[in-house]
């Protein structure tokens, strides 16, 4: 009888042993990797390496050449040189940035670009069009000073001399007015990197 006690208790204290095991052995594997696939438009609108430029605005600026430099890139983070000049071609600057991609906003995808200077609040930019055929997008943002909203076209590098027919079109429904920002100075400026550091 003695023996059949000690052999149930030796058989509950091994059983108890091989599961809390088996629970170390479970809650040591790697996670899970989410590799479902990207579908955010605004991922592939700025996924190149190419200058992507921006060649209008609905609003008149003393910007010119400014452009965007993908820096990295990940589902949720997009990292980038913003470039631009003053109207002349002096004073060449570029910066880093970083924008956060975020969900659905109504019926736009858009992304919240972080400001780097001092507690000025960032910016969202939704992506109201893009055409993978032309490499190009249309974005609306909001002016910080004035709260008017804006809208620019961005174009990649590939296809910036082409005829854009049909961002054009999206872009004149819905930006109504066009100040060019691209000109045909600005390839050397990215080129020759003569954008240069804020101070």
């Amino acid at each position: 009888m003695q023996h059949f006690i000690v052999l149930v208790l030796f058989a509950v204290f091994f059983g108890a042993y091989a599961n809390t095991d088996s629970d170390t052995e479970e809650s040591t594997e790697p996670p899970e990797i989410d590799d479902s696939p990207i579908t955010n438009p605004l991922y592939f609108a700025v996924n190149t390496m190419q200058p992507i430029w921006v060649t209008q605005k609905n609003v008149s600026t003393n910007v010119t050449c400014e452009y965007f430099s993908l820096q990295y890139l990940s589902s949720t983070t997009y990292g980038f040189l913003h470039g631009y000049t003053n109207t002349g071609n002096e004073n060449a600057s570029k910066e880093e940035r970083t924008a956060m991609f975020g969900g659905e906003n109504e019926t736009y995808p858009w992304m919240y670009v972080l400001q780097e200077e001092g507690n000025k609040a960032g910016r969202n930019y939704s992506l109201r069009y893009w055409n993978d055929t032309e490499n190009c997008a249309i974005f609306t943002t909001q002016d910080p000073e004035t709260a008017n909203p804006l809208c620019e076209m961005h174009v990649w590098n590939s296809t910036i001399e082409r005829q854009l027919t049909e961002c054009s079109r999206v872009y004149n429904d819905q930006c109504n007015s066009s100040h060019p920002v691209y000109n045909s100075t600005c390839q050397a400026y990215v080129e020759k990197d003569y954008f240069v550091e804020f101070e």
